[in-house]
């Protein structure tokens, strides 16, 4: 091995995050470790694992240091095969999550670093990486689900295979940020559209107005939470995006003709 290679060795996820629940660690894709990281990245030692790792980069500029350099920036994901030499270099503080993880994955490229700049997928690295900062309790099938829709995602944007139009990425949107207040001026400037072409081009696409089309999805995921749990109407309206509970009622009883609490007595009744 060269005297300027090093083997690091990050804080591994523990067996028994698996152990505790009937459900084998996967065989296929498992992680190994994620970490988040905010320091400048100063070393001249390179290094090199016999897993997979994601080097994902939520602030700052640098550099990528291997066979080919590749530009550090906000919102750019690597994914480095196993055995590549490389490193990091930045003055500057650098926030990014590493996450190791062991699969075999035949058909990707093994012989230089994949790079691909996504901050929608950034932002689900970081919802794994808050939830597997826990690590504790029976979560380790959930990471093992986790890591192959994270795998899974980067590799259909890499192949050019999510190539979305504006309204399918409205969609998407909704679907994704559901539970959060939506500015629908601002979901048109993302889309490089004005606020009328969005209403015209999305109600001619779904057949609903925007407005609705989401209201649609908040409720659905409260029809859920009132048939599957026993959380409050208040607490289930501000969860799927209804910081205003009686205009979540109001809007609820518009929609299925009774009231949310009616709703889930009516739902119970069907399940004796």
């Amino acid at each position: 091995m060269n005297k300027n290679v090093k083997q690091t060795f990050p804080n591994y996820f523990s067996q028994a995050l698996w152990n505790s629940v009937p459900v084998p660690r996967s065989s296929e894709m498992t992680p190994l470790y994620m970490e988040r990281n905010r320091s400048p990245r100063c070393s001249t030692i390179d290094s090199a694992h016999s897993h997979w790792e994601f080097s994902v980069h939520i602030t700052g500029y640098g550099k990528m240091v291997s066979d080919t350099d590749l530009q550090i920036m906000p919102d750019i994901i690597f994914l480095i095969p196993p055995g590549i030499m490389h490193r990091e270099e930045s003055k500057q503080e650098l926030d990014s999550i590493w996450g190791g993880f062991d699969a075999c994955i035949p058909d990707a490229e093994c012989d230089k670093i994949l790079s691909l700049h996504s901050p929608e997928l950034v932002k689900k690295f970081i919802d794994c990486w808050k939830f597997s900062a826990r690590n504790y309790g029976p979560i380790g099938p959930e990471l093992d689900g986790r890591l192959k829709q994270l795998v899974g995602r980067f590799f259909r944007e890499l192949t050019g295979q999510n190539n979305l139009t504006p309204m399918q990425k409205a969609v998407e949107y909704f679907n994704e940020n559901y539970q959060t207040p939506v500015s629908m001026q601002e979901l048109a400037e993302k889309l490089n559209c004005s606020p009328g072409y969005f209403y015209r081009q999305f109600k001619e696409f779904t057949g609903e107005t925007p407005v609705n089309y989401l209201n649609n999805i908040r409720l659905k995921r409260a029809c859920f939470h009132l048939s599957h749990s026993t959380l409050a109407v208040k607490q289930i309206a501000n969860l799927c995006g209804f910081p205003d509970p009686y205009y979540f009622s109001r809007i609820f009883k518009n929609t299925y003709g009774v009231s949310p609490l009616h709703y889930r007595e009516k739902m119970a009744g069907t399940r004796v």
